[in-house]
């Protein structure tokens, strides 16, 4: 897929991308034209280093209700997500019946 037709932010603030969330945020792919792109797909964009404190336990800092937590790790992801309507079946509505899984 070429580029041309998207742009993944970089250097942005993950810290303001927030769980089970379907806002644009600073983070998020932005395509070059939002109404008439011919991008179809799934495009993620991450934060390029996570830090995980030396000895420190994820059972100290069991995940919330969403999947979020603020320490000592906290991994958020933004996406775009540009499908025709009815793929997979699903009509559109990909909200918890789709697992994504980013290799890479």
């Amino acid at each position: 897929m070429t580029d041309e037709l998207y742009k993944i932010p970089e250097n942005c603030d993950f810290n303001n991308v927030f769980n089970a969330s379907s806002e644009e945020y600073e983070c998020s792919p932005k395509l070059k034209s939002r109404y008439f792109s011919k991008f179809c797909g799934i495009l993620i964009n991450a934060p390029k280093q996570v830090v995980w404190l030396k000895n420190v336990s994820l059972k100290n800092y069991p995940p919330g209700p969403w999947g979020t937590t603020e320490w000592p790790l906290r991994l958020m992801v933004a996406g775009l997500v540009r499908v025709q309507y009815k793929t997979l079946g699903l009509n559109s509505d990909t909200s918890g019946d789709v697992l994504l899984i980013a290799v890479n």
